[in-house]
């Protein structure tokens, strides 16, 4: 992948085993020292309505809303308005990042979304909230806490058996590589660009697979109800097969 973008000039040493060397411009800090921390609402499944103020909750960040969040795009379950005043500490601001603090699977571990609009939004049941200090490049966090380097220092220090536990505590002690403010920022919109047009392709073949899958069920009703005649129809000979009858 590097191969098609220019390096940096000058690495260095980061001073962590498993991260190897990152340019000579950047730091190493802890995420404690970058983020505060807090918890999302104590409420069950069913405190949840379709009417209220929205909410999201683990299970939506391991599914449906994963890496970023917008209420006004997305269908969210929804908490009685009375909890604007008992809970406002579970309110999320544009940028905060919301981590699942469970999962039942090791892949899961280290999986979130970020609210990217400025729309009221509640974190919900068994959640993190990490907000960062600075919120001006959010989205740069987002994109480091999506790569494997970052989450994999996660995955080492969860705990589980069958239900893996995500605490505060393991994300205060994980590092953090850091540009500059400018090369966050533009970091940021390269990959939001880039990783658009990738998107973009995932959808069409999706498309394209949905639509063989649809060809295939309607073959499959077509031969069986008779729809179509197939008494003729003998098995295509292949090249291979045709030249050893010619040999």
């Amino acid at each position: 992948m590097s191969g098609r973008y220019k390096a940096y000039g000058e690495y260095k040493d980061s001073g962590v085993e498993w991260l190897g060397v990152i340019p000579k411009c950047w730091r190493i800090n802890k995420m404690r020292y970058m983020f505060s921390f807090g918890k999302g609402l104590t409420i069950t499944k069913e405190n949840l309505m379709d009417e209220g103020v929205p909410c999201v909750n683990y299970g939506e960040v391991h599914s449906k809303f994963g890496f970023e969040v917008n209420p006004e795009k997305h269908l969210l379950k929804c908490v009685n308005i009375q909890y604007l005043i008992n809970s406002p500490n579970s309110l999320l601001n544009k940028g905060d990042l919301v981590f699942a603090d469970t999962s039942e699977d090791i892949e899961g571990s280290g999986n979130f979304t970020q609210l990217v609009s400025d729309d009221v939004l509640f974190a919900g049941y068994h959640t993190i909230i990490a907000r960062p200090h600075e919120s001006k490049n959010s989205r740069f966090y987002a994109y480091l806490f999506d790569c494997s380097q970052f989450r994999s220092q996660i995955k080492y220090s969860v705990k589980g058996v069958k239900v893996f536990s995500i605490t505060q505590a393991i994300l205060r002690s994980v590092y953090m590589w850091i540009p500059s403010s400018e090369e966050q920022t533009q970091i940021a919109a390269f990959l939001d660009h880039e990783t658009a047009k990738i998107d973009t392709l995932i959808e069409l073949q999706q498309q394209q697979i949905e639509l063989l899958k649809e060809r295939r069920t309607a073959l499959i009703s077509a031969a069986v109800t008779g729809k179509i005649d197939v008494r003729d129809w003998q098995v295509p000979v292949t090249q291979t097969e045709s030249d050893e009858v010619m040999a």
